[in-house]
């Protein structure tokens, strides 16, 4: 399985007959192999997850499916889509889904967790590897703000992480984003309590990617250290690497 880091939380992932492509909202992205099968998820509306782009960036490979989270539809219904040029036969490819779904989609298995800000965190099974992405689903404390809503924050994160608790993945997908300051690594850290993974992927850090360091080296994070990968990778463009 190889993994290419695009931007922000846009990655590739790679498996034996399959191509699956999380967030990706920049038209600049590498080449892919038309061969495969090309999945392209996005779990939310935000437009640092998603873009109207993605039908133009990727419709040019012969076996695509976009798996969209339901309040993309909600907000970009198919008249709007076909309006911005998004052709029949290419709206009859997506796929909305919703929280707390299981679905197959031509060949993988697709299940979703309530994101505690918009949409949905993915779980992705393709040919016997299982990915978890994790969306915007964070535990998103912050400074200054009152009390009680970023207690409700952390008890809706972490009663979605407790449905996967125990489970392994090939690859996990966390949020570590700096604007939380010292709260950065709060729901990476509980992820990595209640999951297994053979590697673990910080993602969201807005081009800062120093967060990642300072999740490694955060005493929080020594048993998970060796799974965390390491920031160098993502300043070697294209970011690649095999598990």
């Amino acid at each position: 399985m190889d993994i290419t880091y695009i931007e922000h939380s846009s990655f590739a992932v790679e498996t034996e007959n399959n191509i699956l492509i999380f967030d990706c909202y920049s038209e600049n992205v590498p080449e892919f192999d038309n061969n495969k099968n090309i999945f392209v998820f996005s779990s939310h509306v935000h437009s640092d997850h998603f873009s109207m782009n993605i039908f133009k960036t990727f419709g040019k490979y012969k076996n695509v499916t976009y798996v969209l989270s339901n309040d993309i539809h909600r907000k970009y219904g198919r008249k709007y889509m076909e309006k911005h040029g998004v052709l029949p036969e290419v709206y009859e490819k997506i796929v909305f889904i919703s929280a707390n779904e299981k679905v197959s989609v031509n060949g993988i298995e697709v299940e979703t967790l309530r994101s505690n800000d918009e949409g949905v965190a993915f779980i992705v099974k393709s040919d016997g590897k299982e990915i978890y992405h994790s969306g915007d689903l964070n535990d998103w404390v912050w400074q200054g703000e009152q009390e009680e809503i970023n207690t409700r924050i952390t008890k809706e994160y972490k009663t979605e992480i407790d449905k996967i608790k125990g489970r392994h993945f090939d690859a996990a997908f966390a949020v570590v984003d700096p604007r939380q300051k010292e709260d950065f690594y709060k729901g990476a850290y509980y992820l990595f309590e209640n999951v297994t993974a053979d590697i673990f992927i910080p993602m969201h850090f807005w081009n800062d990617d120093s967060v990642v360091d300072k999740l490694r080296e955060h005493e929080k994070s020594e048993k998970f250290r060796d799974k965390i990968v390491s920031r160098e990778i993502y300043t070697k463009k294209p970011y690649k690497i095999s598990i």
